[in-house]
């Protein structure tokens, strides 16, 4: 039986909490915290969606690194010890980055939960180009449900 995620918040939340159990996750309120405390070395935040989604928007000072070659070779350079927040569109691409980091022995590891869509919605910093924006890239019209509308960088087309 193909075991596919839901397309709602709720249910995808729980989808990847269950099957990546082992991926500590982090909310965009905490996360926000992080990055607003001095005192706490701030982690590196990895976004592993396209290129082509990075194109629109990013957390600031993430740095990109999307599946394939480039994207481990990215990911080697990353310090152990340093702490790492990964994050995608709605947080599964991510959880299966994060699983590898902590496999590779990065110790403090989290998984941005909702990802890019929850921080949007959440009306948290997002820039593109060092400039600051509110647009993020839907990704499809399947998996844009989960962001608020005007959020979106363009408008899908109908299924």
């Amino acid at each position: 039986m193909f075991d596919s995620p839901p397309v709602d918040r709720e249910g995808l939340r729980r989808w990847i909490a269950d099957r990546y159990a082992d991926v500590p996750f982090i909310d965009g309120g905490a996360l926000a915290s992080w990055l607003a405390d001095r005192s706490r070395p701030a982690p590196v935040l990895v976004d592993v969606r396209s290129p082509k989604e990075r194109g629109v928007s990013m957390l600031p000072g993430a740095i990109g690194a999307n599946d394939g070659a480039a994207a481990a070779a990215a990911l080697a350079t990353l310090d152990p010890a340093v702490p790492i927040v990964v994050y995608c569109a709605g947080g599964l691409r991510s959880a299966k980055a994060a699983r590898v980091l902590i496999a590779a022995g990065h110790g403090d590891v989290h998984n941005l939960e909702g990802g890019i869509f929850a921080w949007a919605n959440q009306d948290r910093p997002l820039e593109c180009e060092g400039r600051a924006t509110r647009y993020v890239h839907p990704s499809d019209d399947k998996w844009g449900a989960l962001l608020a509308r005007d959020r979106h960088a363009w408008t899908p087309t109908p299924a």
